[in-house]
This record gives structure tokens, sequence and C-alpha cells, in this order.
């Protein structure tokens, strides 16, 4: 497995987890484009597009975006850091 291989893997994690944090704690917000849920923690914001199934995750800037294609996730950007555990946190304070 290559290094790539398992960062594209940890990303999809983390997907995972930010989804359903801000399933579990987020907040509606309309838009033109549809309903948007997030969830805000410090400096770590979660943005859900529910009509188009695209995920980001912001940390001052955006460090995960993963949207949907034929209804599977598919990463578009990653930047691993602090941020990983800022989620990992909030998980468990949502949980």
């Amino acid at each position: 497995m290559t290094r790539e291989d398992i960062a594209q893997e940890r990303a999809l994690k983390l997907h995972n987890l930010a989804l359903s944090v801000v399933r579990a704690k987020g907040t509606a917000r309309l838009e033109s484009s549809g309903t948007i849920l997030e969830y805000h923690y410090g400096h770590l914001n979660v943005q859900y597009r529910q009509g188009v199934g695209r995920l980001d995750v912001w940390f001052i800037r955006r460090v995960l975006s993963v949207p949907r294609f034929d209804g599977k996730p598919e990463l578009m950007h990653y930047t691993p850091g602090d941020w990983e555990g800022h989620l990992i946190e909030v998980a468990r304070v949502a949980a």
C-alpha cells in the first residue's frame, strides 16, 4: 500500500467521521443551491451540501473536500494536519 493510498483511506475515514458529526449536531441553512448542514467548533467548520452530497471541512482554510459521484464519495482535496485531532475531539463531544 502506497503513501497515497494510506492518505486517501485516512481522508475517507475522516470524511465519514465529519459526516456523522454534521448530521448529528449540524444546523440547517438554506442557500440557492439547496440546504446546507453546518457545524462549527472553534476554527473547525464542517459543511455538508445535502442535495449534491458534498462535504467540506475547513480549519481556517479548506482541508478536506469530498463530493459524491454515483453515490460513492471521492476524495477531491485533503491536507493532513492539526485539524484531524480537532475533528476527533468534536466527534467524541458529539457522541
